[in-house]
Order: C-alpha cells, then sequence, then structure tokens
C-alpha cells in the first residue's frame, strides 16, 4: 500500500506557519505551481485545505496587483518611453 508523506509529519512546527507559507507560495513558487506543492505537502484535513486555498488566493491577487500597477507607472512609462539617440545610430529596416 501505497503511504502517503506530509511534511507536517517531519516538521511538526511548520503547522504554525501554514498561512504564510501559502501565502508566500504564489509570490516565490511562480502562481499557481507554488499553491498547488504547498496544497499536497500540507493539507491533511479540509481545513487545512481550506486555509491554504484563502491564504494562497491572497498571495496570487498581491503579486497579480503588484505587476499591474508597476506596468501603470510613470517610472515605467519613462523607461518605455526613453529614447537614446546618438549620432552615430542607424535605424534597421
Amino acid at each position: 500500500m501505497i503511504e502517503s508523506i506530509y511534511l507536517l509529519d517531519y516538521f511538526p512546527w511548520l503547522k504554525s506557519y501554514i498561512s504564510i507559507i501559502s501565502f508566500l507560495a504564489p509570490i516565490i513558487g511562480g502562481g499557481e505551481l507554488g499553491v498547488i506543492a504547498v496544497a499536497f505537502l500540507f493539507s491533511r484535513s479540509l481545513s487545512d485545505f481550506i486555509l491554504i486555498s484563502f491564504f494562497s488566493f491572497l498571495g496570487m491577487t498581491a503579486i497579480d496587483s503588484f505587476w499591474f500597477f508597476i506596468a501603470k507607472s510613470k517610472l515605467v512609462t519613462k523607461i518605455k518611453n526613453w529614447k537614446m539617440e546618438t549620432g552615430n545610430s542607424q535605424t534597421l529596416y
């Protein structure tokens, strides 16, 4: 029979950090991939799964909002419009 492997069996002190880990997983782990990994490794019960899903949703919303507001900022707009003109430059067609 296949035995289930949970990280909480090996690291029981992580139980108190599930909400922080599930919030940071989409930010550090690349979105859905981080959420899926955390959900499979840490969820032993339905309450853990709901907690992980909620905080992962908050983490994904936070990182998506961050990238949206960065793209709309004045600094990025200036960088997009910035053109360096030199006397030796040529236009490529």
